[in-house]
């Protein structure tokens, strides 16, 4: 058997950690596949090119996927086919659902990875425009690719559910994204109680359904409760609304000093702070499976977190939750938190600690190319 993936459309941080992370799993030598062929944006074949993948996985950087996307949607749209036919390709795994290739003779497994098109309150948060044009857009490209794929994999069971109600999707399953191993216990503790130096983490590009402004409204109310509180707001820097949040942050804490904002950051950068951090805050409403949050449990933090989502299904009744659009919920389910018993923060955290276990990368590999194969 010969298996194609198409990651030509994939950009965003998430999708590539996703890909990255299943081929560095993955041994081609130990399962029924013969040749795996990949096609992939720039930004993905560099990450690839970096691990040792074995002699029958071969990478394709075609100079038109360095185009912008109407070259890559010509490309994949009339000559796609024809590369798939020469390496005789029977199955193909879309790692996401933005593609425009449809086939009756090769058999389609796609990644649904992406939740925002299929959100319509989260869409209403953008303002008309080129943004909200796109998500509309992408809501019927992804509507058709989907319905077009023999099989779907969900990352987890609220995606599953939800896209559903708005496509007719034939066979599915969840297979959830992993931890990177090097978060796992990387808080070393003590573990705070009221009285403590809290220092918050919130990791997250600046988006309109990231509520990056009511978490800092429900930090700043936290301080006049005399809580000595700072948040970190890893990659707030960055996205459409960081103008928005720089501005919200410097009315409040003028002088920085308990509010800072950051760019993008490493894994290495991001894992310095959570290692300093002693709560890990998720302040989302549209979410398929958000590896940050995962991230946030591998490390051993305690957490608070959005109501939202899936995340009730990742998390169960280990965590405080909020409502991110209220920020007085925020600074109820912090307080909440602290006030615990110690006995009750252990228990927690142990659980999360279980809960994180379940979550690796070589079984999402494992499982993903087992439902690929079986197509």
């Amino acid at each position: 058997m010969n298996v194609a993936i198409d990651a030509s459309r994939c950009r965003s941080g998430g999708t590539i950690v996703h890909l990255v992370e299943i081929l560095k799993n993955f041994k081609l030598s130990k399962s029924s596949i013969n040749e795996l062929h990949i096609w992939a944006s720039p930004e993905i074949t560099n990450s690839i090119k970096q691990l040792q993948l074995e002699s029958n996985i071969f990478i394709h950087n075609d100079a038109i996927l360095q185009k912008n996307i109407f070259y890559k949607l010509i490309w994949q749209r009339y000559f796609f086919r024809d590369l798939l036919e020469k390496y005789n390709i029977e199955v193909l795994f879309n790692a996401s659902a933005s593609s425009v290739f449809s086939s009756k003779k090769i058999k389609i497994v796609t990644l649904c990875q992406d939740m925002l098109p299929f959100e319509k309150e989260e869409k209403k948060r953008f303002s008309i425009g080129l943004m909200r044009l796109r998500l509309e857009v992408l809501y019927h490209v992804y509507k058709r690719c989907l319905e077009r794929s023999t099989k779907v994999i969900f990352l987890s069971k609220y995606a599953q559910k939800q896209v559903s109600k708005y496509c007719r999707i034939t066979h599915s399953k969840v297979i959830s994204h992993g931890i990177d191993n090097s978060f796992m216990g990387i808080f070393k503790g003590p573990i705070p109680t009221r009285i403590d130096h809290i220092k918050a983490s919130y990791v997250s590009n600046a988006m309109p359904y990231k509520h990056h402004d009511k978490l800092i409204e429900a930090i700043s109310e936290l301080r006049e409760y005399k809580i000595n509180i700072t948040l970190d707001l890893i990659g707030a820097g960055t996205g459409p609304e960081s103008k928005n949040i720089i501005k919200k942050a410097k009315s409040i804490d003028n002088k920085s000093d308990f509010i800072f904002i950051h760019q993008l950051q490493s894994k290495d950068d991001v894992q310095k702070i959570l290692s300093k951090s002693n709560l890990f805050i998720f302040a989302s409403t549209c979410e398929n499976l958000p590896i940050t949050l995962l991230e946030g449990v591998g490390a051993g933090l305690l957490i608070v977190s959005s109501d939202y989502g899936p995340m009730k299904e990742v998390l169960g009744e280990n965590v405080c939750y909020f409502d991110p659009l209220k920020p007085q919920t925020i600074v109820e389910a912090i307080i909440t938190t602290l006030d615990l018993t110690l006995e009750a923060k252990n228990k927690n955290l142990i659980n999360l600690s279980k809960i994180a276990d379940r979550f690796s990368w070589q079984k999402c590999t494992r499982e993903t190319f087992k439902y690929i194969i079986e197509t």
